[in-house]
């Protein structure tokens, strides 16, 4: 008999529970979270949007939208609605595991299987913290809701670029005269800060910024050997406005100053 390798998967389930809304109910507007969403709702209809997306799901049906994903939800009819949820993380190598599909936003529960559905939610949702033996035991419900869905909902294994973190190399590179933010990059992936960060330095070795800072000081060694370029010209087009400054991290990063570097580069060619 031959064991496969298993890869490693490590989760968490951060909350959970039932509710019933009033048909008054809207959760904002743009909401983004680290941890994943799912439910299964009861009763009722639910508006989500979902980028220009607008998807009106229905009792017995099990709605995830993964972690980072900007979203917004409310009730738009003129009855309540009821659901299961729970906000968890399951991740390979520090990535969702999500990350690797293009999936519907929900699926529909055969209605001989709905009251499994609700129970494993029960268990999910039960408040008594227990002891590790109770808490593997509720990851296990949630192994059996996430496999659900992965089974029923024809999920297939992208197999495009990672588009997200191809947009913010693209802003970086054609914003290097800026002094870029942390949440401006978020914003650009629609992503939140904390999660990109944690997707970035998975993919690049190093956090966003400090990528951002390296690309800087490259684009300043490419100008500082061009004919003529004078040191406020540099800073100008790699977003520092503080010579002294510039000149400190110009040679943290390279080992000289900018003018010794344009000395010494120029005289070698």
């Amino acid at each position: 008999m031959t064991l496969n390798i298993v890869k490693s998967i490590t989760g968490r389930i951060s909350m959970g529970g039932y509710n019933t809304l009033e048909r008054s109910w809207w959760h904002g507007e743009n909401i983004i979270i680290d941890d994943s969403k799912l439910f299964y709702i009861t009763d009722g209809e639910i508006l989500i949007e979902i980028g220009n997306e607008e998807l009106f799901c229905r009792a017995g049906e099990l709605v995830l939208i993964p972690a980072s994903t900007k979203h917004s939800y409310r009730i738009k009819s003129e009855k309540s609605a009821s659901k299961f949820w729970c906000h968890f993380s399951l991740c390979e190598e520090g990535e969702s595991i999500f990350d690797k599909y293009d999936m519907p936003i929900r699926v529909s529960v055969a209605a001989g299987q709905r009251k499994q559905i609700e129970e494993l939610f029960f268990a999910i949702i039960d408040e008594r913290e227990g002891d590790t033996v109770a808490q593997c035991k509720k990851m296990s419900h949630l192994f059996q809701l996430v496999h659900y869905f992965l089974s029923f909902g024809e999920c297939k294994e992208k197999k495009s670029v990672d588009t997200e973190l191809d947009s913010v190399l693209k802003y970086i590179n054609e914003n290097l005269h800026t002094d870029i933010t942390l949440s401006e990059l978020a914003s650009v992936a629609c992503l939140s800060p904390n999660y990109l960060v944690r997707k970035f330095r998975a993919k690049l070795g190093v956090p966003p910024l400090k990528y951002v800072h390296m690309m800087k000081m490259e684009k300043a060694k490419k100008l500082l050997l061009g004919e003529n370029a004078r040191i406020y010209e540099v800073m100008a087009q790699t977003g520092f406005d503080d010579a002294s400054y510039f000149s400190r991290a110009f040679k943290s990063y390279t080992g000289c100053s900018p003018r010794i570097y344009r000395r010494v580069m120029t005289s070698e060619k």
